[in-house]
């Protein structure tokens, strides 16, 4: 793990990996290292809490790691699916917002059942409505607060900001092209897309959206998929 730490310092690589993703895990770490503080302490140690740092799932954190994490300007990979799949827990998001974390989306798909990231935000969704019920004091978790997190959110953990997460002159042009159409719940003979705000457009896309709905999808401004029945190709 020292190593680790010392090449990605020589070649200002980044450092992935995951941290209190569920108590077993804890324990373990725990009888390997029993001088240790904490879990968090472990890696503390060996040098491995940067600021290119991304650190899966920190579901059972107490205050002290998050403080820790905080400090050195690591990152967090929240992995709402694949936490529900395991049963792993549910991420206390507003305790590692407050603390300043920079926080962003991912499948986890390792140990997940799902790449498409609408179904990550709509885990997200879920997992804080479950604390909500818990904790009715907790304020609900909003569409756009999910979308945030896979986009800009995972941004600015990935310390990109300037380049990627939202769509701004002189960012690379990342992004989906969406039939909201096939997003409505009982397609055109329904609701007109003039009737729907921009808060209800997310939620669609979010709460429906999935590739039966994407018909062009850019990379870096470059069309790398079309679907066969999307209109105007050009």
């Amino acid at each position: 793990m020292r190593s680790a730490a010392e090449l990605a310092q020589r070649f200002g690589a980044y450092i992935q990996t995951h941290l209190a993703e569920n108590r077993e895990e804890i324990e373990k770490v725990h009888n390997l290292h029993m001088t240790a503080r904490d879990y968090t302490d472990v890696y503390e140690k060996c040098g491995l809490l940067t600021p290119k740092t991304m650190l899966g799932h920190c579901l059972h954190l107490n205050a002290r790691e998050i403080d820790a994490i905080a400090a050195a300007q690591s990152n967090v990979a929240h992995c709402p699916t694949s936490n529900l799949f395991l049963g792993s827990g549910l991420l206390k998001l507003d305790r590692l917002l407050d603390a300043g974390l920079a926080i962003g989306l991912g499948s986890d798909v390792a140990a997940g059942p799902e790449l498409n990231m609408w179904e990550v935000m709509r885990s997200a969704l879920a997992v804080q409505k479950a604390r909500n019920m818990a904790e009715p004091h907790l304020p609900r978790m909003r569409p756009n607060e999910a979308f945030h997190l896979a986009t800009n959110g995972g941004a600015r953990a990935l310390g990109k900001s300037a380049t990627i997460g939202s769509l701004e002159a002189g960012k690379e042009a990342d992004l989906l092209v969406v039939d909201l159409v096939s997003l409505l719940p009982y397609g055109k003979a329904g609701p007109g897309l003039d009737d729907l705000s921009t808060e209800d457009i997310l939620a669609l896309c979010i709460y429906r959206g999935g590739p039966h709905a994407t018909l062009e999808t850019y990379v870096r401004g470059h069309c790398v998929y079309r679907a066969p029945n999307c209109p105007n190709p050009e």
